[in-house]
Parts: C-alpha cells; structure tokens; sequence
C-alpha cells in the first residue's frame, strides 16, 4: 500500500529548478512505493487481441483499470507539485510516466546545456552526469 504524499516541495517553475525540482519528487514517490509509476518500471498492461475471448477482454480490462487506479496517485502528486505555467503541459497526460516525460522534454534539455556552459569554464567542476526524471542504474534521476 502506498504511503504518504504529504510532503511539501517547492513547485516546479520551470528550466530553473528542474534538477532539484525532479530529485525532491523522486524522493517523494519513491517513499510512497509510486516511482516505478512514472519511471517505466511498472508498466500498464497491454489491452487484450481484438480477436481475444471476451473473458480474457474483460480480465484485461480489469488489470488495466487497478493498473490506473494505484497509478494515478503518482500522477496527481506531479500536478500538484508544479506551477499552473507548467500544469498546462501535463493536465493532458494521461499517466504520471506520460507526464514525466512531457517535462524530462521540457527541460532536460535546457538544464543541461546551461550547466554544460557552466561546467566549460570551470573543468574542475566537471563530473559524472546522469539524465533525466526516469530512473537510471542506481534508481534515482540525474
């Protein structure tokens, strides 16, 4: 069962904050048994063959709807934890995994190139560097 979503992060404006923005839910979801949700871990299960019997149809069906139900937890915690500017871009997702990578979208991207020109005038800062608001390796987000 999931645990508690309760805690409180600074919303996510925009290119700005992504990269603590993007650890601070990953944290958050992941207390709440919710990450693999919008990391592709736990994926929805595919719809019965049109040519299935419809038991099976409705087996599946059933599966798909439990599958939205503990899923969607996930995706309200992203909504609420964004501001109404980026709400815009994820009110129409349909998964928390489709609104994660509406904002990896976003602002990956951006975040990397600002810190790639950062990082160029100090090769001393440079390190290891992971992408992305989906898990890698180790589980959390770069």
């Amino acid at each position: 069962m999931a645990k508690s979503l309760s805690f409180l992060i600074e919303a996510l404006t925009g290119a700005d904050n992504w990269r603590f923005w993007k650890v601070r839910l990953l944290y958050i979801l992941a207390d709440a048994e919710l990450w693999d949700y919008v990391s592709g871990g736990h994926t929805c299960p595919a719809p019965a063959k049109a040519d299935a019997k419809e038991e099976e149809k409705a087996v599946r069906e059933e599966k798909i709807i439990k599958w939205k139900a503990k899923g969607r937890p996930a995706l309200t915690a992203i909504r609420l934890r964004v501001a109404d500017k980026v709400l815009i871009s994820v009110k129409a997702a349909q998964t928390s995994r489709d609104a994660g990578t509406t904002l990896e979208t976003m602002y990956e991207a951006r975040t990397c190139s600002r810190s790639s020109k950062r990082t160029a005038q100090s090769p001393a800062r440079r390190g290891p560097r992971r992408r992305g608001i989906h898990s890698t390796k180790d589980g959390l987000p770069g």
